[in-house]
């Protein structure tokens, strides 16, 4: 099983706490195998999807079980 694709998905509208907005990114890989593997993280889209995109050529066609290597 490879890695064949990195997708975000950015809901913008989040919950209210402690004065500021929290905004959720997820990110979604796919494999070549057909199953999908999902993570979530807060609070700064903004940073954490252009980390996400940067490090994105690096998973592909790397395996998504070998999780302590990536």
């Amino acid at each position: 099983m490879k890695i064949t694709e990195v997708e975000t998905i950015h809901l913008s509208r989040g919950i209210t706490v402690h004065a500021c907005p929290i905004q959720w990114l997820w990110v979604r890989l796919h494999p070549d195998e057909g199953l999908t593997s999902l993570g979530e993280t807060y609070p700064s889209v903004i940073v954490e999807k252009a980390v996400v995109r940067r490090l994105a050529p690096l998973l592909i066609g790397r395996n998504p079980l070998d999780i302590d290597r990536l």
